[in-house]
This record gives structure tokens, C-alpha cells and sequence, in this order.
């Protein structure tokens, strides 16, 4: 007879006097749950009581109810001959009860939660790559159709899984970061789910044209699967720099970024995935070694002991796994292959070059490859720019060598050069040591823009980059040609171009060395400028940005511009929905900086 929910006080009854010390109350109690183990609801009425935690206020029979429920499981989920076993409609209610509690917060409940989730995700995985297999032998699609249902039925079943595998890992343990006590299933899962994107990834191109439905699963499970690795190594970061997880993990990740195979390079959301995990690493405070020195008692092993032991060991698999050849091919292929701008990109940027600039300048560095490519490069140079400074000096000085400024066609040199010089502006606070900014300015930055042709957008975009980066590096006695030079690219006749000049100026009035006397005469032609720009943007962060241009110019002389604002604050509202904000900001800006001035004034 099937147990239900009225079962459920009698339930808790037994698991609460199998755990009593005295064995007239105990044994019945357990023998009386042995017998009832094979009875269908079993394993629901212990879910009942192990996620009920209103109703159950004790947690050690929520734990004995998940020991018995693990047990259970591991028995009968699959049919036996002497007994029924779980039915299907019990596991499928048993699947979606497990999904909606997987935030267990006791950690040895969330143990038995893991053992069964993982029992069954290591069971459909090789259940789905022994069907991959047959398909991709299947010279005959249609003597495999009767399967393919069942088959992806599977692999949704391993993604929901997957998804529970991670929160129980994650989530269900507290994190060593905090505490330095080992997670054990980190260093049993993680081995696991790498191997398992080894073994999905050989049919990622064989699947894309034959079979659409499975090579989508094949995205979606790789990128999960690089995605929990990143999610398990952030919560819990010494487990995870176990010699069986960490050097393994991190190596065939950089294998993918600079030796990716032909199909692997155009999967770009996995590519990303792997500059998340190395950049992670290269960021994790728990790998760099500590400076602090040691305490008075030697004899007695503290917390932060114990951390630096372990930081110390894992600071050495790092620079062991990378080596200082691997770390320049590294900077190399992420600015040669990864910095450069596609055909694709340049289309975009064709079609609509206002969206285009906000998309670069904007956009979350996880989402798109080249922004993660340059995340990961900025974090790389931070970590070794000693070693990578002359290489990227180098990498700029070929590619301005293999582009003369005459050049107007867009060939692999004049995107090289893009590239090197997006380099060249992200790193601006290290790289100044090995680069003079003003011999750069006056032999290539400023040459760059004597050349008008349309395909030199691409290049004036980054010099304006170039200025607004570097402005902590600009002399006094070159501040005057760089105030032009973003004048003269305000005037682009590229709206990326402008809105990133734009931008530069901002920075450039900010700077606490900012000259006023230089840029005074400029002022009615930056005005006049964001007059027609604020006329042609259509996005309102474009108008914004315009707009704190126009507002740090009018801080130097507030009374010479009162009109000239007024008739800006009428054409942001005239051009934009939104323009009465923009109008309130205008209003708060003129509020701040009006009272300094009239100091300023009457001093």
C-alpha cells in the first residue's frame, strides 16, 4: 500500500525515535522504516519532512530523513525483481520537489542531495554520449528517430541536473574562503564536468548541420559546464586549487584560448567562458601570496597561517603552469586574434555607428568576446607588466611600421594597428614606463589624423581613446596639440568617432592638471560642436554624455555662456522624451557650479 501525505505525522514519529538513545524506542523505530522503504511515497514522504523546515524545527531528523532518502534511492530507483521500485511519476515529482529546495542551507543535508543528483547526472552523461555516438555513426538518420526523443529527454534531465549540481555545490557548503575547510565534492565534481566537455566537444561540428537540436544541447552544455566551474572556484577557491582541479582546469583553458580548434574558435559564449575562468584565477586574492608576516606563537596554526600555506602553494602551480613564454604567446594571440575588429563588427558599426560606440564602451565585458578578451588582457598586464611592457611596445611599433598613416584601405595591418593601439590605451598607467607619450603624439597619433578617408574611422576612434587614457601622461608642453587634436575629432565626420572624442574631452577638463588657459580659445568651437552632435544622437546616454562635456566647459566660465545653455537645455528637450531629465541634471550641474564661479568672480 502507497504511503501519502497523512502518513506524514507517523513518518516523523519513526525518523524522531530512531534517533533515541534508548533501544526500546529505536530499533522498532528503524525496523519499522526498513519495511516501509520498498512501498511506493516513501521517498516523498522523506522529502516531505526534509524540506519542510516549518514543520520539522528539528534539523537532526531532517538529516536522518536525508540519509534514509539517499538509501532509498540508491535501492530502488531503478526496477529490482523484488520489488516495484520507484514509479515514474514519483521520480518525476521527486525531480521537481529536489529543483525547487537545491538552496539547502544545512550543508549535510545538501551531502545527500548531492550524492543522489550527481549518482544520476554521472548516469545520463554516458547514457548521452553513447547515443552521440550511435548518431554520429548513423549513416541512416531514420533508423534513429525512435530514439532522439528519448535521448534529449535525457540531456534536458542532465542540464536540470547540472543546474542542481551546482547550487548544492555552491551554495549547500560554506565557502573555504572563509572557513579553510575542504569541500569535498569540489575536487570530485570538477575533474568530472571538465572531462565531460572534452567529450562533448568533438561533436560540436559534426552535430551542426545534421543534427540542429543536439548541437544547440551541445552549446548550452558547455558553456554550463564551464559556467559552474567558474561559479565552484569563486565560492570555494583552496578546494579548487587542488593539484587534481586547478592546473588542469586553467591548462586546457588557456589551450582553447591560444590553440583553439577551427570549430572552436567560432564558439565564441565557450571561448568566453574560458578568459572568465583564467581571468578569475589571475584575480583570486586567495592565490596571491601574503605579505603579512608571522605571529608571535609559531606553535599554534591560526586561520590566516593556514591561508598563506595554501596561497603559497597554489602562487607556485600557477607560475609553474604559467610560464613566462606561455604568458607573452598568451598577450600576443589575445591582441592579434581577439582585439581585432571582424567583418562583422565593422558592419555593425557601418550600419549604425551610434549603436556601435555604445556597444564597445558599454556592454558587460562576460557578454561579448572582445571585451572579455580585453578584460582578461588588462588583469594578464596588471599581473606580469614587467614582462609584457616591451612586448606590447613591440606589437605597437610593427603594426604602426606595417601601417603608414597614407593607408586607406582596411587591410590586416590597418586592424593590426587598431588593435595595438587598443592595447596601447588599456594599459596606459603601466605602459608609460616604456613609452614616452609625447614622441608617440607627435610621430604617429597626430599624423593619423591628417589623413580624412572614411575607413580611418577606425583608427581616429582609438587615437581618441588614446588621448582621454592617457591624460595623466600628457605634459604641459603637449596639452595644447591634444586639446586640438579632440577638437578636430569632435568635428569627425564618424558619430562613434565624435561620441568617443567626446568622452576624452570629459576626461581631459577633469584632470586635476587640466589647463584652462590652453583650452579657453576652444571653447566656442567644443560648444558649437555639441550643438550639432546633440542634434544628430538619437540615444539618450549619448545626449548625456554630450551634456557633461558641455557642463564641465561651462564650469571654466559660466557668465560668458548663459545663453548658449539655455538654448542647449531647449534642444535636449525638443530632440528627447526624456529631455526633461536631462533638463534636471542641466539645472543640478549649474547649481553646483555656479556658486564656485561667482567666488571665483568677486575674488
Amino acid at each position: 500500500m502507497a504511503l501519502s501525505a497523512s502518513d506524514l505525522p507517523a513518518m516523523y514519529s519513526l525518523l524522531t525515535n530512531s534517533l533515541s538513545g534508548d533501544d526500546s524506542v529505536r530499533k522498532p523505530a528503524e525496523a519499522a522504516l526498513s519495511q516501509s522503504e520498498a512501498r511506493p511515497g516513501f521517498c516523498s514522504c522523506l522529502m516531505e519532512v526534509i524540506t519542510a523546515k516549518d514543520l520539522v524545527p528539528r534539523v537532526d531528523v531532517r538529516l536522518m530523513a536525508s540519509v534514509y532518502f539517499k538509501n532509498s534511492v540508491n535501492r530502488y530507483w531503478r526496477h529490482r525483481r523484488d520489488s516495484s521500485g520507484i514509479s515514474n511519476e514519483e521520480k518525476i515529482h521527486l525531480r521537481q520537489k529536489l529543483l525547487s529546495h537545491f538552496r539547502e542551507e544545512n550543508y549535510q543535508i545538501s551531502s545527500h542531495f548531492f550524492d543522489y543528483s550527481w549518482h544520476l547526472w554521472q548516469s545520463d552523461v554516458q547514457t548521452i554520449l553513447h547515443g552521440f555516438s550511435t548518431l554520429s555513426e548513423s549513416y541512416n538518420s531514420n533508423t534513429f528517430d525512435q530514439h532522439q526523443d528519448e535521448l534529449y529527454l535525457t540531456c534536458e534531465r542532465w542540464l536540470l541536473c547540472l543546474k542542481i549540481i551546482r547550487q548544492l555545490v555552491v551554495s549547500g557548503f560554506p565557502s573555504d574562503a572563509k572557513c579553510v575547510q575542504e569541500v569535498r565534492p569540489v575536487k570530485e565534481v570538477s575533474p568530472v564536468l571538465l572531462n565531460a566537455i572534452q567529450s562533448f566537444l568533438p561533436y560540436y561540428s559534426s552535430f551542426q548541420k545534421g543534427h540542429p537540436k543536439f548541437w544547440d544541447f551541445l552549446k548550452r552544455a558547455c558553456t554550463k559546464l564551464m559556467k559552474v566551474l567558474i561559479a565552484i572556484q569563486g565560492r570555494h577557491p583552496y578546494s579548487f586549487s587542488d593539484k587534481c582541479v586547478l592546473p588542469t582546469v586553467v591548462d586546457f583553458c588557456l589551450k582553447k584560448i591560444t590553440e583553439p580548434e577551427p570549430d572552436v574558435l567560432t564558439f565564441e559564449q565557450f571561448l568566453i567562458q574560458c578568459m572568465v575562468m583564467v581571468k578569475c584565477v589571475l584575480e583570486c586574492k586567495e592565490y596571491k601570496p601574503s605579505l603579512t608576516g608571522r605571529v608571535m606563537d609559531e606553535n599554534v596554526v591560526t586561520l590566516e597561517q593556514m591561508k598563506k600555506s595554501i596561497s603559497g602553494a597554489v602562487s607556485g602551480v600557477l607560475t609553474s603552469l604559467m610560464t613566462s613564454e606561455r604568458i607573452v604567446v598568451l598577450c600576443n594571440i589575445l591582441i592579434r586574434r581577439y582585439f581585432v575588429l571582424s567583418t562583422n563588427d565593422l558592419e555593425e558599426w557601418y550600419q549604425s555607428p551610434e549603436s556601435f560606440h555604445h556597444e564597445q564602451d558599454m556592454v558587460q565585458w562576460t557578454e561579448k568576446l572582445r571585451p572579455c578578451a580585453e578584460a582578461l588582457y588588462i588583469v594578464l598586464f596588471e599581473n606580469h607588466s614587467q614582462l609584457l611592457g616591451p612586448v606590447v611596445v613591440s606589437i605597437l611599433k610593427e603594426a604602426m611600421n606595417g601601417c603608414p598613416t597614407s593607408v586607406t584601405e582596411i587591410t590586416p595591418g590597418l586592424l593590426l594597428k587598431d588593435a595595438a593601439y587598443g592595447a596601447a590605451a588599456y594599459v596606459y598607467y603601466e605602459l608609460s614606463n616604456y613609452l614616452s607619450f609625447k614622441d608617440w603624439f607627435n610621430g604617429a597619433l597626430s599624423l593619423e589624423l591628417s589623413n580624412d578617408h572614411p575607413n580611418m574611422r577606425i583608427i581616429h576612434r582609438k587615437v581618441a581613446l588614446i588621448l582621454g587614457q592617457w591624460v595623466s601622461e600628457i605634459k604641459e608642453d603637449t596639452k595644447r596639440p591634444v586639446y586640438c587634436a579632440l577638437i578636430r575629432l569632435l568635428q569627425d565626420k564618424d558619430l562613434s568617432v565624435r561620441l568617443a572624442a567626446c568622452r576624452s574631452l570629459c576626461l581631459h577638463i577633469e584632470d586635476a592638471s587640466f589647463s584652462e588657459r590652453e583650452f579657453i580659445d576652444l571653447l566656442p568651437i567644443c560648444w558649437e560642436s555639441c550643438f550639432k552632435l546633440i542634434e544628430e544622437v538619437q540615444e539618450f546616454d549619448s545626449k548625456v554624455n554630450i551634456l557633461l562635456l558641455h557642463l564641465d566647459a561651462t564650469f571654466l566660465n559660466i557668465f560668458k555662456v548663459i545663453s548658449p545653455l539655455l538654448l542647449f537645455v531647449y534642444l535636449i528637450a525638443k530632440c528627447h522624451k526624456n529631455g526633461v531629465c536631462c533638463v534636471f541634471i542641466i539645472i543640478m550641474g549649474i547649481l553646483v557650479i555656479c556658486p564656485l564661479n561667482l567666488c571665483l568672480a568677486f575674488d
